[in-house]
């Protein structure tokens, strides 16, 4: 499992993971974080098995008296050389989804997967998210590939139900395979829709 995130000051994180058939939560204590961004990889307990299954996954950062950004999150070998997905970008700063302004995403993959899930995600109160929309990356991608770049992804700044979804959002990659490997990513910055 590997994990990067960058700490405003300094703190304990922990990562619980509660995986379907499994009684015990299994936690993994990252403690001596300085303020920072780092990235952390560690081996899953044989216990949990090799068979595919859904959990759950938690991460807090206690005793931490500034903010906490969790940048990506994987699991298994294509994931874990580091974060297998990285150099997320997402502009401009702002759009008026009324005039048709758009905000392009991109991002660089280091592993070959199957699916890809574009999403976005507003910004709510303290660290809280809310889904906004998603959309399907067709094809995969190859290791060592840009997805986006030269600007032919973009976000129109609605929501599922074509409304607009006004503030601060984030863009956060979704990738996976049939083997079982998996990361997800969020970007640094953030594009604040308006009318």
């Amino acid at each position: 499992m590997v994990m990067d995130f960058s700490l405003d000051s300094p703190a304990v994180v922990e990562v619980a993971i509660s995986a379907q058939g499994s009684p015990e939560v299994y936690t993994f204590t990252l403690s001596q974080n300085q303020a920072g961004r780092r990235q952390m990889k560690w081996e899953l307990p044989k216990d949990l098995g090799d068979d595919l299954r859904p959990a759950l996954i938690t991460v807090a950062a206690t005793d931490n008296t500034g903010g906490f950004n969790l940048i990506g999150l994987g699991v298994g070998p294509r994931a874990v050389g580091s974060v297998a997905i990285d150099q997320l970008r997402f502009g401009p700063d702002g759009i008026h989804a009324t005039h048709r302004e758009t905000a392009t995403y991109r991002f660089f993959s280091h592993s070959d997967f199957e699916k890809i899930s574009a999403e976005f995600w507003k910004l709510g109160s303290g660290s809280h998210y809310a889904f906004v929309n998603s959309q399907p990356v067709k094809g995969g991608v190859g290791a060592n590939r840009w997805i986006g770049d030269a600007g032919q992804c973009f976000w129109d700044g609605f929501d599922t139900r074509h409304r607009i979804s006004e503030g601060l959002h984030k863009f956060l990659v979704r990738v996976w395979d049939s083997q079982g490997d998996w990361v997800t990513a969020l970007s640094g910055t953030a594009v604040n829709v308006g009318q």
